[in-house]
């Protein structure tokens, strides 16, 4: 309320809000983990924001669905910066960045033993041999060896009267696979 000289007195103005904000806003990523390996050429990231904000995803302008985004990334091989920013009305800006790697091509196995053609009288043989890269498994005709760094071994491999193929499938972390 307000009185001039002459006593005249003016109607109570209607409150003024003022919010003070004096923080950055908060970007979690949901999906994708920080490197990952994919073999696929766009992957979907998902997340929140703890505030309204503007987003952008690489430079982007992502919509947010509540404080809730999802969207999709193309990826080029090798490793890719997927830069989250977030601006909320006080201009405080928020970055974090996640890398994620395109890898398309699978592992190189190589058996080491038992050498091809190898003849015996032992129903159960190791089974030896490497990889060209970290991978996450490897198998022996369905059965899973052990891996240490890029050699894996398959102890106790059972045999089979006659001819016996052995094959030994490896994926990697991008989830390609390769055999031998």
């Amino acid at each position: 309320t307000a009185t001039d000289r002459a006593a005249n007195t003016s109607n109570s103005s209607n409150p003024v809000e003022v919010i003070l904000d004096t923080k950055a806003p908060v970007i979690t990523v949901t999906t994708p983990a920080n490197n990952t390996y994919t073999n696929q050429s766009a992957i979907t990231t998902t997340g929140s924001v703890d505030e309204p904000v503007i987003l952008t995803i690489n430079g982007t302008a992502v919509p947010l669905e509540g404080l809730n985004f999802t969207n999709y990334v193309t990826l080029a091989s090798g490793a890719n910066a997927i830069v989250y920013s977030a601006k909320d009305p006080a201009e405080h800006q928020s970055t974090i960045s996640r890398i994620v790697y395109l890898d398309r091509t699978p592992p190189a196995v190589t058996i080491s033993t038992p050498v091809n053609g190898l003849i015996t009288n032992s129903s159960q043989i190791t089974v030896t041999g490497a990889v060209n890269e970290p991978v996450t498994s490897v198998k022996i005709n369905g059965q899973a060896a052990q891996v240490s760094g890029t050699v894996f071994t398959l102890t106790g491999f059972t045999l089979t009267e006659g001819d016996n193929t052995i094959t030994a499938e490896a994926t990697d972390r991008a989830g390609n696979t390769g055999s031998a």
